[in-house]
């Protein structure tokens, strides 16, 4: 990949980076009630989980509510996520069914990014291609909500995600101390070092994890995920305070 991920004039990157918040609601009309209060405080960045969304299987419902938000959000970043419960979700599809839905999201052409879970993924490669092709840019995932791999493991998976042409790497991972913590911003430091064309994501969830949300970028991650008012996973802080401790660790780079 060469050069910097630039999208609706906004480069993504850990020189810039982003507070991305998630919308969490079960309905179409608490969906977009929420992405409308979202632009009215000027996230930068939005990440719809639509596997929380109760009408997903109505193929038409799911595209009213892709189209709205892509109105919405003109000048934000969007990304559509669709995380299975094997990796902290609530979606329940897996394997052809989880790569199906994922082509038909992307078809839509309303987000910006497109989550792909990388463990989920039959000839991953292949698949990335095909959904290259239908205009989708790809933040590769892995999510661990168990353990922290070792330093080497987290680079090992990277690299794996970052060999099936992502667009973004994204790796979150659970600590079990304030050292787990630690190693995973080595490896974000050592990663980011190495590829620094690439947008990488990384986080350390929970409470021990929680400096990473905050100083993430320092060590190489793009962007930190905050709760507007429904956290989605361990360990999210509050937007406002988010916000406020990554400008303050954007001094000091």
């Amino acid at each position: 990949m060469a050069g910097a991920l630039i999208i609706k004039k906004k480069i993504i990157d850990a020189k810039h980076p982003m507070v991305c918040v998630p919308i969490v609601e079960e309905t179409a009309d608490a969906i977009l009630w929420k992405a409308r209060e979202m632009r009215k405080a000027e996230v930068p960045m939005v990440e719809w989980r639509m596997d929380y969304f109760r009408d997903l299987s109505e193929q038409e419902e799911f595209r009213k509510v892709a189209e709205s938000l892509r109105d919405i959000f003109s000048n934000q970043v969007l990304l559509f996520t669709y995380r299975t419960r094997a990796e902290g979700g609530e979606g329940n599809l897996s394997g052809d069914y989880y790569m199906e839905f994922l082509r038909e999201a992307a078809a839509l052409r309303c987000a910006d990014l497109l989550d792909v879970e990388y463990d989920q993924l039959l000839e991953a490669e292949k698949f990335a291609e095909e959904l290259h092709d239908l205009g989708a840019l790809l933040v590769v995932s892995h999510h661990d909500f168990h353990v922290t791999p070792s330093g080497p493991q987290i680079l090992l998976r990277l690299e794996k995600m970052k060999d099936m042409d992502a667009d973004v790497v994204k790796l979150a991972v659970m600590p079990e101390s304030k050292k787990d913590a630690a190693m995973l911003l080595a490896a974000t430091a050592e990663f980011s070092e190495k590829y620094p064309s690439l947008p990488l994501i990384t986080m350390s969830m929970g409470e021990k994890g929680a400096i990473s949300r905050a100083a993430g970028c320092f060590f190489g991650s793009c962007v930190s995920f905050a709760s507007f008012d429904k956290a989605s996973a361990p360990g999210q802080m509050d937007y406002e305070t988010t916000v406020t401790l990554v400008d303050q660790i954007k001094e000091l780079m």
